[in-house]
């Protein structure tokens, strides 16, 4: 479901049980690197190589490892690339394959949209995917539903230099895939390719593109036209290839058939998956893989010159590559353009993300920190440290070098939320406003984490003052409220822990009355956790009245409002469920 960050918590326990089957090791691991946690994944993989399981291939384990060595230097050495979020494209559904088209934006969607076709597509309870437009006024519609879009999905288009001719894929009947699912037989349409021509104002009906009898019964799909019209490229899983889904190209023969498709090669090709296709104005050329060293899930690569059967692919870094896929990398002129991932921090899954490669002479500040332990003051290794600019919706990640220390290279002073990670330690988040730094170009911020602590009793209010409960009262006030939202994200990050809530009383009053006070108590704060969306399986409320002071304030012996405040406490202890 790409919720990665439940997965990897249940995947950790599931690894940790007697005969663990080995698929669950190498998903926990790839879970890690969606989640940025490369050092963890690392090892998972280096156990993997060394206990020689049946069926993992050591080579496949030694590219993993080289993978998480290269993300981690990727992440903290970033490009001058900038990568924003589209909003006014993206939706909660999947948005992605943006290419631009008489000054819109042409992309793909699978949601729901009102008197439109509503299909829904089985596999995931979305609608098909098929095309939209963003026009100048940022309107979003269905485009030309008669003749480009149909019942099912469409895939990913190309246009002609003169946006006069368009190539798009579409769910081809006669390519039936067989796939089991578990106890579950499936049948899976393929792709092939169609052409239509623009003209007054309207797309034509499309045409299925011959290619022979070479692509018969195969799917076909992520179409490229090059600028001159002449070549064709896109990728089909065509028998004889070099894994899943290889990288073809065509020539446009002089009666305008197509030729028989070539391979490019395995300089390109792999036994993962290659995909989306496509040049810039400079004749360098781009594709997405998930088999060659990467961040994880698809990457974007580049071959420089575009001599696909000899160049070397090179990773195109962060923040054009994250943990998760990266997809559909698409120029719109020499310096900006679009592509599609599903990384975290978008609106939905798929989106669309425009990109900008800066001028040589733009300016940055800088914004740099450290991590420690909140109580011994250690330095922490390998958090990860997410920073997001909610203004123009660009967020980055990167990871605590071994002294615990951090550094973004930031193209705007912009106010900005920080968050640290690690597994085992508590969210730590802080603000930090640089646009009113001054004449200042850097910022320094110290991040304290927490380790999270099992079986033992912890103070949930820990400030004196408007954090504890009132005398004879059982209500969360506001501030509070605040302090309960830590433990919510505890609970929100480990699904596989379970906490017992315990709230006290002073001295003051009966006994009897005191233990009916601190059940309310707790029990506040258990609705107010299932108000947050915990489920109450995991929650456990019990008051223990005045029977555990912290202080000497028992019954009969003058103390302080101030003394007696220290009492009327919330604890919370965490177990494993």
């Amino acid at each position: 479901m790409r919720n990665y960050q439940l997965a990897e918590s249940w995947y950790s326990k599931l690894v940790t049980m007697k005969d663990a089957p080995v698929d669950s090791y190498i998903t926990y691991a790839e879970v890690l690197r969606n989640n940025g946690k490369y050092t963890e994944a690392k090892k998972q993989y280096e156990y993997l190589k060394d206990s020689r399981f049946p069926g993992v291939d050591p080579a496949m384990m030694d590219r993993m490892i080289r993978s998480c060595d290269s993300a981690v230097f990727w992440m903290n050495h970033p490009t001058d690339i900038q990568v924003r979020n589209l909003v006014f494209t993206n939706s909660i559904y999947s948005d992605w394959g943006g290419i631009p088209f008489s000054r819109g934006l042409l992309f793909l969607s699978d949601r729901l949209e009102s008197g439109f076709n509503n299909k829904k597509y089985g596999w995931t309870g979305n609608g098909y995917t098929h095309l939209f437009i963003a026009d100048e006024s940022r309107t979003v519609k269905p485009l030309d539903t008669d003749n480009i879009n149909g019942v099912f999905h469409t895939g990913l288009v190309t246009l002609s230099a003169d946006a006069s001719e368009m190539v798009v894929s579409k769910t081809d009947h006669s390519v039936l895939k067989d796939h089991t699912s578990g106890d579950r037989h499936l049948n899976l349409l393929g792709f092939s390719l169609y052409s239509s021509r623009y003209a007054g104002g309207k797309w034509s009906a499309v045409t299925p593109l011959s290619f022979g009898a070479a692509t018969k019964g195969y799917s076909v799909g992520d179409p490229f036209l090059s600028k001159d019209g002449k070549f064709l490229y896109f990728s089909s899983d065509i028998p004889g290839g070099y894994g899943g889904t290889d990288i073809y190209y065509a020539e446009r023969l002089s009666d305008g058939a197509w030729s028989t498709p070539k391979n490019i090669g395995p300089a390109v090709n792999t036994a993962g998956q290659e995909r989306c296709p496509a040049f810039d104005e400079k004749g360098n050329f781009y594709f997405a893989s998930d088999a060659l060293v990467g961040m994880g899930g698809l990457d974007i690569y580049v071959v420089a010159g575009g001599n696909f059967t000899k160049g070397t692919p090179l990773n195109m870094g962060y923040p054009v590559n994250s943990p998760e896929d990266d997809f559909a990398f698409y120029f719109k002129d020499g310096s900006r353009g679009y592509l599609s991932s599903n990384r975290q921090g978008g609106k939905g899954n798929d989106d669309i993300y425009s990109f900008r490669i800066p001028s040589a002479a733009s300016s940055y500040a800088k914004l740099s920190g450290k991590v420690i332990n909140g109580t011994t003051s250690a330095p922490i290794a390998n958090a990860v440290v997410t920073i997001t600019d909610s203004s123009r919706n660009e967020r980055r990640q990167i990871s605590t070098d071994d002294d615990g220390r951090f550094s973004f290279r930031l193209d705007t002073l912009s106010a900005y939320q920080l968050k640290a990670e690690k597994t085992g330690y508590h969210g730590h988040g802080t603000f930090v406003d640089m646009s009113k730094q001054g004449d200042e170009d850097s910022t320094y911020v110290l991040m304290k984490l927490d380790s999270i602590i099992l079986d033992r009793p912890q103070k949930l209010f820990d400030q004196i003052g408007n954090i504890y409960f009132d005398y004879d009262k059982w209500e969360l006030k506001p501030g509070m409220k605040a302090e309960v939202d830590k433990l919510v994200n505890i609970l929100q990050v480990e699904p596989t822990l379970k906490v017992e809530i315990s709230a006290y009383t002073d001295a003051r009053g009966k006994a009897s009355y005191n233990m009916k006070l601190s059940r309310e108590r707790a029990q506040s704060v258990v609705n107010y956790l299932e108000e947050k969306g915990i489920d109450a399986a995991r929650l456990q409320a019990k008051g223990y009245g005045e029977s555990k002071l912290v202080n000497g304030c028992s019954d009969g012996v003058p103390c302080t409002e101030r003394e007696h405040l220290q009492n009327r406490r919330v604890e919370f202890t965490l177990f494993r469920r």
